[in-house]
This record gives C-alpha cells, structure tokens and sequence, in this order.
C-alpha cells in the first residue's frame, strides 16, 4: 500500500514510476490540480491505472526498495499473525503480554505515553457484568435488593447472579 498524502509524496511516485508525463497530461484534460490530495483522491481510479503497470513489472522486493528511496509512504499488506510477529511489535516496549481470562494470552498495547520511560501496564478487559454491581452501587446508589431485582429481571448481568 501507498499513501501520498503531500505533494512532495505524489511528485515522488510519479517519478518513480515514469509517469509524471501521464500525470501532467491527466492532470490538463481533467482540468485539476494534482497537488491537491483531494483531487488526487477523486481521480484514484485514473491515477491507479497509471502506476499499475510500474508496480506489476516488480516483485515485492524490488518494489519495496525503490519506495524506501523515497519520501513515499509504504507498507505492504500483513495477516495480523505477521504484523504480531514483527520485531517493530515485539521489540517495541509500549506491547505488552496480556492473559485475557475466556481468550488467552496476546500482545496488548499499552498508552503511546510513557512516565520515566516506563509504560503503564496492560490490564485485562472485565467480562461483561464483573463490574456492574460496582457501578450501580458507586454512581447510582443502588442497594444490593434493587440490583438483585434488576438481575432477576434480565435487565442487567452481574458477577454475583453469574455466579450463583
């Protein structure tokens, strides 16, 4: 995937892909101004017939470093397996380990933030009614017959009727 969000972006994927004419002419006979990313977006269709042929003449590799040797922003598509293997992932101190109870064990990811360059730990998710009697009780002033009843009828799941 490709993404030319500047002008400096898109002169460097015409460039690299020979099509800058193309684009030029393009550009006159629709009458538009390439340099806005919303003309470009408009056009996509025109523009993607343009650079496909560039890009299919390539492998993968070959693609990837002629983009690294631009201001081109790139990355190609991942299954989420490949992505949660990646070094960027499992080297990056924010990703943590996280036991989620009733799914397992996964990379979570913690605040971008850190303080004194540590970040925060990741905790697991509560399931769902683990904290509404807590709630209940903290914000609305519930008692313990009226959030019985609430549960009796359905309206609400809670921990203590899950678990009874």
């Amino acid at each position: 995937m490709t993404v030319a969000l500047t002008p400096r972006h898109f002169r460097d994927l015409t460039e690299l892909t020979g099509t800058t004419a193309a684009v030029t002419a393009v550009e006159a006979a629709l009458g538009t101004d390439f340099r806005d990313e919303g003309e470009r977006y408009k056009h996509r269709a025109v523009l993607n017939g343009l650079f496909a042929p560039w890009f299919a003449a390539r492998t993968a590799h070959q693609v990837e470093a002629a983009l690294d040797a631009t201001s081109i922003l790139h990355e190609r598509y991942r299954t989420f397996a490949e992505l949660a293997a990646d070094p960027l992932i499992t080297g990056n101190p924010m990703f943590q380990t996280l036991d989620q109870p009733r799914i397992g064990t996964y990379s979570a990811a913690s605040t971008p933030m850190s303080f004194d360059g540590v970040h925060p730990a990741v905790r697991p998710a509560p399931a769902n009614g683990d904290d509404t009697a807590a709630v209940l009780v903290e914000h609305l002033g519930l008692t313990d017959d009226e959030i019985d009843a609430l549960a009796a009828d359905g309206a609400i799941a809670t921990k203590q009727k899950d678990n009874a």
